[in-house]
């Protein structure tokens, strides 16, 4: 776990700005790319990843379409077959590209908070929260 000095001088050492989304990103892709780089902190992303959020953003932007173009089909038409099978196709991409550039839910949550939470006092003894874990073995005479 990095302190609270390293982390402040990573943000000093990396270019203190958002980083900018690629010009050849469509319209919406480009909102979705600002939104993801305004709730990470400044150094979250480096030159690595940069390419693998311009994917992300494009199939985020492509699955919204899909979704609009699915509610506007009439249900068990041949075309909704194919967008599904489109939004089928994006979906895994674009779980795997949340996962490696750390923005599911799971990495906003502190580990250690976690933890901390797992042992707090109020648990402690409830069966229904901590099973067999929260109360001591019970010898059978």
């Amino acid at each position: 776990m990095r302190s609270a000095a390293e982390k402040a001088a990573a943000f000093y050492r990396a270019a203190k700005t958002a980083k900018l989304p690629p010009k050849d990103l469509s319209t919406r892709a480009k909102a979705i790319w600002r939104e993801i780089v305004k709730a990470k902190p400044v150094d979250w992303f480096d030159v690595g990843s940069l390419g693998l959020l311009a994917d992300h953003c494009e199939t985020q932007a492509r699955l919204e379409e899909c979704w609009r173009r699915l509610r506007r089909l009439p249900v068990g038409s041949s075309e909704v077959k194919l967008v599904m099978l489109e939004i089928r196709t994006l979906r895994p991409a674009y779980i795997s590209s949340s996962r490696l550039l750390r923005l599911t839910v799971a990495w906003g949550i502190e580990r250690q908070a976690a933890k901390a939470g797992e042992s707090a006092a109020d648990a402690q003894g409830d069966e229904l929260i901590g099973g067999l874990a929260a109360v001591p073995l019970r010898r059978v005479a």
